[in-house]
């Protein structure tokens, strides 16, 4: 069964019911996980326990992603081309080199080739990317060093959102404004 799995950090465990429920109201098709890092378990730390138990692709998300809109159809041409690459991103960001077609490749020594937002994950992909005791933000910045010298795996993108959501955070700091409007939303 698809699955999204939302990696949430604890200081931040008092926004994962708003993403919840935005992932339940826009893509309900698909079973949730969550993911929590400790005081004493370092975000890259806990998806890496995650992904050495899992075989299968799944959607990674960030608690502070509340989920806005939901293309279904997309979503599925996503996970139909998971099984070809390491990271399916859902918003072009950084864009496709081929903007032509719905999917294009990430040169993968683009500024955020490996990104965090919103993306398919193949498990060992993920793993190539992350260190134990690493943030997130390490995973990204020294991902892609990773990422690129592995021939392995390769991203692909979306060439218009296949997901789109709203930043619950800026920095460290929760915005009420953004959990006021999931909240009127849901």
């Amino acid at each position: 069964m698809k699955k999204i799995v939302i990696a949430c950090w604890y200081r931040n465990a008092s926004i994962l019911p708003y993403t919840l429920k935005a992932l339940t109201k826009h893509v309900p098709q698909y079973r949730t996980e969550v993911v929590m890092a400790g005081e004493n378990e370092p975000w890259c730390t806990s998806i890496r326990r995650f992904c050495r138990v899992t075989s299968e692709p799944f959607l990674l998300m960030l608690e502070d992603y509340i989920t806005v809109d939901a293309d279904a159809q997309l979503l599925e041409m996503a996970w139909d081309r998971a099984k070809d690459y390491g990271c399916v991103r859902l918003l072009p960001c950084p864009g496709s080199e081929d903007t032509a077609a719905e999917f294009g490749p990430i040169h993968p020594e683009e500024r955020y080739s490996v990104s965090l937002q919103a993306s398919i994950w193949q498990p060992d992909a993920l793993l190539s990317v992350t260190e134990d005791g690493k943030t997130a933000w390490d995973a990204e910045i020294g991902g892609m060093r990773r990422y690129a010298a592995n021939p392995t795996y390769r991203t692909v993108c979306t060439n218009r959102n296949a997901i789109s959501y709203d930043n619950a955070m800026r920095g460290l700091k929760i915005l009420p404004d953004v959990l006021a409007k999931a909240e009127a939303m849901l």
